[in-house]
């Protein structure tokens, strides 16, 4: 198990291991670990704190990929938390970190696209069905009508059962049984379609199971 040093940084502490751990996801020092990370960011009030914690995650550890991904996450929650904390947003939204979460998901991935979230915990709500139809905005399927003439035009030698699907999609055939909805309730621009993220907010009732609703 990873033994901790504390280390001041303007009155505010960072709880650190004393030399380099092996940081493995499943072995008892990556669960030392995450709780420590967690213990941290509870912390976390200003900006050269979350630097002092991301510092401690680059240069404290060595991981595997798993855990190396865990503290990718942490490193930017840290930094999510330290922002707000520096411009007082202590009353930052659901809506909010929803447009900070899908602006985050474009420009780390580069998926410059219509996407789609699901929390599988929405089925318990019975007026959430319109999260699970099998329907998608008109916009989006404009969007993939354009796709599809790009793929037509630029990879003229692609396989003919894949030209002819991206010709049916072109001509207004919805794949997989989809079908285009006119209106949905309200669209925003990062990608969740259906009732706005405010309508979701409600629909979400505690935030932790649709079954309190």
């Amino acid at each position: 198990m990873p033994k901790s040093r504390v280390r001041k940084v303007k009155g505010k502490s960072v709880e650190r291991v004393t030399g380099k751990t092996l940081c493995e996801a499943g072995t008892p020092e990556a669960l030392a670990s995450l709780q420590l990370w967690a213990k941290n960011l509870e912390t976390i009030k200003s900006v050269r704190h979350a630097a002092s914690f991301i510092n401690a995650l680059a240069t404290d550890y060595e991981y595997d990929r798993k855990m190396m991904c865990e503290a990718i996450v942490h490193s930017m929650l840290a930094g999510a938390m330290a922002f707000t904390k520096k411009l007082k947003l202590d009353d930052i939204t659901e809506a909010e970190i929803n447009l900070v979460m899908w602006g985050f998901i474009e420009k780390w991935t580069g998926f410059h696209e219509p996407l789609k979230l699901v929390r599988m915990s929405y089925m318990l709500n019975p007026d959430a069905a319109y999260m699970f139809a099998n329907t998608i905005p008109k916009s989006y399927f404009d969007w993939l009508q354009h796709s599809a003439e790009d793929c037509l035009k630029d990879l003229p030698d692609a396989p003919e059962g894949r030209r002819a699907f991206w010709q049916s999609i072109v001509e207004g055939t919805v794949p997989f049984g989809y079908k285009v909805e006119e209106t949905i309730g309200q669209e925003n621009d990062q990608g969740t379609v259906g009732k706005s993220i405010e309508q979701e907010q409600d629909l979400a009732g505690t935030g932790d199971c649709m079954c309190h609703e």
